[in-house]
């Protein structure tokens, strides 16, 4: 039974999308690869320096260490929670994330890991107050936010509403918040959708 003329459009629209998929496929796992590569190749090159040096062959500038160790951080990162991420947020902005990261100077890298140990200790002194909404509560959502900045490429009150969620559902994360104080996660998540005015 031949398709009425408006089923044949929507299924040559349904194939055109489904060929497309078929092509964008090998495009991105080529560019996910080549992505490996270098970051393989990277690794290496800073495995070399490094036994080099130890060797009396050369020496490691400083920067050539800090970039090495924000790109082990990534790399980390990116195999613990690089597949969830990317299937939530997306590759370009995880990708552009990365870069931001990358990206900074060891003073910013200072002042991103100066704010994320604020972010905890406030975190720890606001959960005794058992009031997300109070002033510590605002004043962590607001670090909170600010230690974000350092690597979103944009801040969206609906995305760290978000996070806000994931720190709960997601054991891993509800377990690094709670060694902070039993709770915390959960206060951290209350005190966020206030701040961000998500908890209606």
């Amino acid at each position: 039974m031949p398709l009425p003329d408006w089923g044949r459009g929507i299924f040559l629209k349904v194939l055109t999308l489904a060929l497309r998929k078929g092509i964008d496929y090998p495009k991105s796992h080529h560019k996910k690869l080549l992505n490996e590569k270098a970051r393989i190749s990277r690794l290496i090159s800073n495995v070399e320096r490094t036994i080099a040096q130890k060797e009396g062959r050369g020496s490691m500038k400083d920067t050539e260490k800090f970039e090495g160790f924000k790109k082990s951080l990534v790399d980390e990162n990116e195999k613990k929670y690089g597949t969830e991420i990317r299937a939530k947020y997306g590759n370009e902005t995880v990708d552009k994330s990365n870069k931001r990261f990358m990206d900074m100077t060891e003073e910013q890298f200072a002042e991103f890991t100066k704010i994320g140990e604020q972010v905890n200790e406030l975190l720890k002194e606001a959960c005794k107050s058992g009031d997300p909404a109070g002033e510590l509560g605002w004043k962590v959502a607001d670090l909170h936010r600010q230690w974000l900045g350092f690597t979103w490429p944009e801040y969206s009150r609906e995305a760290h509403a978000g996070f806000a969620h994931m720190y709960v559902q997601d054991e891993r994360f509800r377990e690094y918040y709670d060694k902070i104080c039993p709770g915390a996660a959960e206060f951290l998540k209350e005190a966020i959708l206030n701040y961000t005015g998500m908890n209606k």
